[in-house]
């Protein structure tokens, strides 16, 4: 669990930062292709430190932590959040693919 405040709402690049970290997971086969899927889908939804937390709290490492950003990002969006969203999507496609082709992790 992160020792900042839960209630925190976070940004995109803690987004980002989360499913970063769930696409090592899934590389490392800690996670299966549902596991990916739903977990990033929650990530990109989340919108408190507290949220994150949930989706990261059985992984190696420590919640999302003190995550500090020079300037607040610009707000893109619904289709900047939509297209964050299936650069996500497909990154983990590609893997699981890779995987299929045997040119991934074994499981």
């Amino acid at each position: 669990m992160s020792s900042t405040n839960p209630a925190i709402r976070v940004s995109r690049t803690d987004r980002d930062n989360a499913v970063d970290r769930l696409q090592t997971a899934y590389a490392d086969a800690r996670l299966d292709d549902a596991e990916l899927a739903d977990r990033t889908r929650q990530a990109l939804q989340a919108r408190t430190r507290g949220d994150l937390d949930a989706v990261l709290a059985d992984l190696p490492g420590q919640g999302m932590g003190v995550v500090a950003t020079a300037e607040p990002e610009p707000h893109r969006g619904v289709i900047g959040g939509c297209i964050g969203c299936c650069v996500g999507m497909v990154t983990g496609i590609c893997r699981a693919i890779q995987r299929l082709a045997g040119g991934g992790p074994s499981r």
